[in-house]
């Protein structure tokens, strides 16, 4: 379970750092825009040369000579993952830490270890019930957020 935690730190740090850089630079507004835009192209890029790449196969051998539309597509899928990563994530950061009562930025930082239930039922269902308490460094105003994960057993006899 420590694995995890370390894990989880280091996404919040690179969200707070890409957090911090936007606010400075370009503000969060700017880089939520940017970010959608972005996946936006690239979702729709990615569709574009994946119908290209679809037509010009059907149509022959195309594909086996002339890869680039492949590249294309690969390329749009990463500008879009990117924008999404890079761009997004931050901002949705800032606007979770950012204090209601006080509006100081980047205010809510983690005040106890996360409380974890899980409850598993007779037929093989896990709920998960997990409460994360957040207390802003400014003022002490206190943030729960509770999450609720429900894991269903696979069963084989349904496949076939």
């Amino acid at each position: 379970m420590q694995g995890v935690t370390r894990d989880v730190k280091k996404n919040v740090l690179l969200r707070e750092v890409l957090a911090h850089i936007f606010v400075n630079t370009i503000g969060i507004h700017n880089a939520r825009y940017i970010g959608d835009q972005l996946v936006k192209i690239g979702i729709l890029g990615a569709i574009i040369s994946f119908v290209f790449l679809v037509i010009l196969n059907c149509f022959g051998k195309f594909f086996l000579y002339y890869p680039y539309d492949f590249y294309i597509f690969a390329f749009f899928v990463v500008m879009g993952l990117i924008g999404g990563i890079i761009f997004i994530l931050p901002s949705d950061y800032y606007k979770f830490s950012k204090c209601k009562q006080c509006n100081h930025e980047f205010a809510y930082k983690e005040d106890v270890k996360p409380d974890i239930r899980e409850i598993t039922t007779k037929n093989g269902t896990t709920t998960t019930y997990t409460t994360r308490t957040y207390k802003c460094s400014y003022c002490g105003d206190l943030k729960k957020v509770h999450k609720t994960f429900k894991t269903e057993p696979i069963s084989f006899t349904d496949q076939v």
